[in-house]
């Protein structure tokens, strides 16, 4: 009789001290990552908040440039196009570097092209977005 009552007390113990540790637990919580507000920031987003960004299914397309680019406006125009022509689904990052670079990541992977173009950057983003748009069987966005 003695074993039982002991057991009993032992996992009444077992249960109030789990209540206590879950709750001290879930205090410490991850914060939630702070978003931005719009759909083109001109700085590099955190590893977090790239996470994030594709788990809601967008498309983030880092547009890398020097200072000294010729032909860098008329793409980063396209860009910004796409972006606010599609803000539920692509998301621009413009960032000032080293070299020219186009590289863009979603769920369906992540690719990056050096010579800028509007088509291969239309071909590009057409094949890693989520859910193209129509446009995309003729080549435009």
């Amino acid at each position: 009789m003695k074993m039982k009552t002991l057991i009993g007390v032992a996992l009444l113990i077992m249960m109030l001290l789990s209540t206590f540790t879950y709750s001290f637990i879930g205090g410490f919580r991850r914060r939630s990552t702070e978003m931005p507000t719009g759909n083109i920031v001109k700085y590099q987003l955190s590893p977090e908040q790239e996470s994030e960004l594709i788990r809601q299914g967008k498309t983030i397309v880092t547009f890398t440039y020097t200072k000294d680019c010729s032909n860098c406006q008329e793409a980063l125009n396209f860009l910004e196009q796409v972006a606010t022509g599609y803000k539920d689904q692509v998301f621009l990052v413009e960032k000032e570097g080293n070299s020219t670079s186009v590289l863009v990541k979603s769920m369906n992977g992540q690719r990056m092209i050096g010579s800028i173009t509007e088509e291969r950057i239309t071909s590009l983003i057409c094949d890693l977005m989520v859910q193209p748009p129509s446009t995309c069987v003729l080549g435009k966005l």
